[in-house]
């Protein structure tokens, strides 16, 4: 890692622990952006779920209204790197076949001044997925550049995502993770295995009733509308395994 990088990214963690102000780690993104070469950028952090109104964060460094057109546009529908990355795509580099079935979007982008540009996305425990977008008007990106771009950007992005989401999860109830307790998953295990609450009553020594008051609790902390989509949820998550 290059000296000037290496500061820029030091400057995440201080002898007092890792900065925790948005703006300040806003800030390092953009000055990193700027020193891998790159005008424009833009972070967002996506929930997996729920899957019917995923929440969006996104801070940009991107031309001046492009944000506004981009949304007004509904270009989210069709963006591919939102695609990729919540498809499990690690790395993307911007070319005419990426952007094959949103042409309108790749030629405003192109318009307004991002013409070369490389995503890289992550998912961290929580099931938020972190995209970390570089773009410019000219000069396409190498082969060693694309590299080096990884490595410091994978750096960067294993030190302020934690720092972002935690952020927005002390803000907003919704963007906090869901806690069970264990008679919760439990219940949530044998629930995701087929079995019915009398099944699971049987199973677990307690009564149907016990069971379904769990499996309202469980609703609700997932805020979803029934317990197939909890069990959905809870499985997206992590929070219930096969294993």
């Amino acid at each position: 890692m290059d000296a000037p990088t290496f500061e820029l990214l030091s400057g995440l963690v201080s002898k007092e622990g890792p900065v925790a102000d948005e703006r300040a780690v806003h800030g390092l993104i953009g000055r990193l952006s700027s020193a891998l070469g790159f005008r424009y950028h833009a972070y967002a952090i996506i929930t997996r779920l729920p899957l019917s109104r995923r929440m969006v964060w996104v801070k940009d460094g991107c031309p001046s209204g492009w944000m506004a057109h981009y949304q007004a546009r509904r270009y989210y529908r069709v963006d591919p790197v939102l695609r990729q990355g919540l498809a499990g795509k690690s790395r993307m580099l911007w070319s005419d076949a990426m952007f094959s079935d949103a042409g309108a979007l790749w030629s405003d982008a192109r318009m307004a001044g991002l013409r070369y540009g490389m995503s890289l996305a992550a998912w961290d425990r929580t099931g938020a997925l972190g995209l970390y977008s570089l773009a410019r008007d000219a000069e396409p990106i190498s082969a060693p550049e694309q590299g080096r771009i990884s490595l410091h950007a994978s750096w960067l992005m294993a030190s302020c995502h934690p720092l972002l989401v935690a952020q927005l999860q002390r803000r907003d109830p919704r963007w906090r993770d869901v806690v069970l307790t264990p008679r919760e998953r439990e219940v949530l295990i044998w629930s995701a295995d087929g079995k019915t609450a009398f099944e699971v009553a049987m199973i677990m020594g307690i009564s149907e009733r016990t069971v379904n008051f769990h499996l309202g609790h469980i609703i609700s902390k997932f805020q979803a509308s029934n317990k197939t989509q909890a069990i959905v949820a809870a499985v997206s998550s992590g929070l219930v395994s096969s294993w």
